[in-house]
């Protein structure tokens, strides 16, 4: 949203909070958050005072429009840091009185009316007399979102659940990825947030059966292992912690086996310096097959084949369609 002066143009952003991603010239997607306290968050949920103060701010502009578009404006310095912007149109006055100092409170005398404008502050008067509004000073409604345990309602009695099997068979071998990398990818840049899951898979040529420990070092949140189309373990982060590891026993036949790791995120920090660079997924690994004498094949920098989510994903399963019971 845009306000326009002559001679400058202000702007905030962003209004409503959200992710997006974009693509680097032949590079991967990235993808960036931009819900910094916006005044309606990722969700479309209120932040309240913001948005309230927002809404109050936008009325007031909106009742003087037609003056601020129309209307000739003169600015008046009344002390060091301390301008009235009035703007007149015919008969009628709009007036803007800012104090910059950023410490400091002031009274301000205009027409015969003493206003009080706090430090680093704007106040609106659409007659020139009555400050509609101060930047300030807030008006509208506070409310905090909390989560409660054991809170939840009672379920409706015509509410019904229904569930589905999640095919896992096309992701168990390292065909039909999306692309290709020698290396472990950031789980976030890679499923450019197409979904919360994020298939990495490999495979090797082993010459005869052999039993080995499967070690995964990943930045969670929580990690699926699968050799040869059967789970051989899981873990996820405790506490939010999101750096652990896997280890499972395994078993490896003679010829090609295929290695499938699902990683999943819960929830992505949205606060905090550099939040936007933490990562997630197993980036840089390792991904390691550990044999009895404590060596074995580092799979860091095999053949990755990628896929962004699960079956229900891309069957829609969340659009409540017909058929999907």
């Amino acid at each position: 949203m845009f306000f326009q002066k002559r001679g400058s143009l202000q702007n905030y952003y962003m209004y409503h909070g959200g992710t997006n991603f974009g693509r680097t010239s032949g590079g991967p997607y990235i993808t960036t958050s931009y819900d910094y306290d916006a005044p309606l968050d990722e969700y479309g949920n209120l932040r309240q005072p913001k948005y309230g103060h927002l809404k109050d701010l936008h009325s007031v502009i909106k009742s003087i429009e037609k003056i601020l578009v129309h209307g000739e404006y003169v600015d008046t310095n009344y002390s060091d840091n301390v301008t009235v912007t009035k703007y007149t149109l015919d008969s009628t006055s709009v007036c803007f009185i800012n104090n910059r100092n950023d410490n400091k409170d002031v009274n301000v005398t205009l027409d015969g009316n003493t206003h009080l404008l706090p430090a680093w502050s704007v106040s609106i008067l659409p007659d020139c007399k009555t400050v509609a509004f101060n930047s300030a000073k807030i008006k509208a409604q506070t409310t905090v979102m909390v989560k409660k345990a054991n809170m939840v309602e009672k379920e409706p009695e015509s509410l019904k659940w229904s569930w589905m099997r999640e095919n896992l068979t096309p992701f168990m071998t390292d065909e039909k990825g999306s692309y290709r990398k020698n290396e472990l990818l950031e789980q976030i840049v890679t499923s450019t947030d197409q979904s919360d899951y994020l298939w990495y898979r490999t495979s090797l040529d082993h010459k005869g059966e052999a039993s080995y420990t499967l070690f995964v070092n990943t930045t969670g949140h929580e990690l699926y292992a699968f050799v040869n189309g059967m789970l051989v373990g899981k873990n996820h982060s405790p506490n939010g912690v999101f750096v652990f590891q896997l280890e499972s026993a395994i078993k490896l036949h003679d010829g090609k086996n295929y290695i499938s790791l699902l990683n999943a995120t819960i929830g992505l920090k949205n606060y905090g310096p550099l939040f936007e660079k933490m990562p997630a997924g197993i980036v840089g690994g390792p991904v390691k097959l550990i044999d009895n004498n404590g060596t074995g094949i580092d799979l860091s920098n095999s053949s990755w084949s990628y896929k962004a989510g699960l079956a229900g994903d891309y069957r829609q399963i969340h659009l409540d369609k017909p058929g999907y019971r």
